[in-house]
């Protein structure tokens, strides 16, 4: 595909992708937003969990379909990325797509399947006669434990989780090499993926704004060059200049810069190639 090809084929699917990243933004606020309007978030144990899950759980409900979109949207800005990475180096390993899809679609099915596991937990809590004879604490737990369902969001958002942070880190990686991404957001990039094991998924959120902006045209500032280029433009070398500027040095036109190695020009009013002054000639003593 010719660089032509690339810029056009990038530019129509720019607009599209930019709405995505945003919608994602916003999903994911929503989804916090009811998580905090709920009384769940005061729950210290188990079971006071389950016994007020009941009460909140049209709310919790919402809260997993705004999450699971938000992540199936913010799946749309890192595809795109590493489309355009690899449509400029080879050294991008285009199986690799992949992940960039199935991390955030694995782990919208665990916030799903995590709501059907404590909704079915809260409902066998709140059904009498269960959990003689067990401290009410260690029957909440069990219950928990015991859906199918929760082991399989465990399962879904451990992979998707895992899915993720290889998606951002080696996405941004190529896509700083290739010259989409600064040096800057291509190290705060990888640095947000890996934060995910520590920070949660806030960190995301700025990383998925970012791109949105970048790829939409909403950037602040001048974009890299790669983006209308079609190919990678690689970033100097520290302490190096781009290949087409010259270094001029202070106070000295470009004019006079050039190949030191090279004669100099032929004086125009002579036609004489210009050479080392005459010497001059002792006079003899007779």
């Amino acid at each position: 595909m010719s660089p032509e090809e690339v810029v056009a084929r990038e530019r129509r699917f720019a607009r599209p992708v930019a709405i995505a990243a945003f919608a994602a933004v916003v999903a994911f606020i929503a989804a916090i937003a009811v998580n905090q309007g709920g009384t769940l978030g005061d729950a210290d144990t188990d079971a006071q969990f389950l016994a007020e899950f009941a009460d909140n759980s049209g709310n919790q409900l919402l809260a997993a379909i705004l999450q699971a979109l938000g992540f199936l949207l913010a799946a749309a800005p890192i595809f795109y990325l590493f489309q355009s990475a690899a449509a400029r180096s080879d050294r991008v390993r285009a199986a690799l797509v992949g992940i960039t899809v199935a991390g955030p679609l694995f782990l919208g099915i665990g916030a799903l399947l995590q709501w059907f596991a404590f909704d079915q937990a809260a409902s066998d809590f709140a059904s009498t006669g269960g959990g003689l004879g067990l401290p009410v604490g260690e029957y909440a737990e069990e219950l928990i434990q015991d859906q199918p369902t929760f082991d399989a969001a465990q399962g879904f958002t451990f992979a998707g989780t895992l899915g993720l942070i290889v998606a951002i880190v080696y996405t941004s990686l190529h896509a700083m090499r290739t010259g989409l991404l600064t040096r800057f957001w291509g190290s705060l990039g990888m640095a947000l993926g890996v934060s995910v094991l520590f920070l949660g998924f806030i960190g995301i959120l700025v990383y998925i704004l970012a791109l949105g902006m970048l790829i939409g045209g909403f950037w602040l500032g001048q974009r890299p060059a790669a983006w209308d280029a079609g190919k990678a433009v690689p970033w100097p070398s520290p302490g190096k200049q781009p290949p087409d500027e010259e270094a001029a040095e202070p106070g000295r036109p470009a004019a006079e810069l050039g190949n030191p190695s090279e004669p100099p020009a032929a004086s125009e009013e002579s036609g004489e190639p210009p050479g080392p002054p005459p010497r001059k000639r002792k006079r003899r003593r007779g």
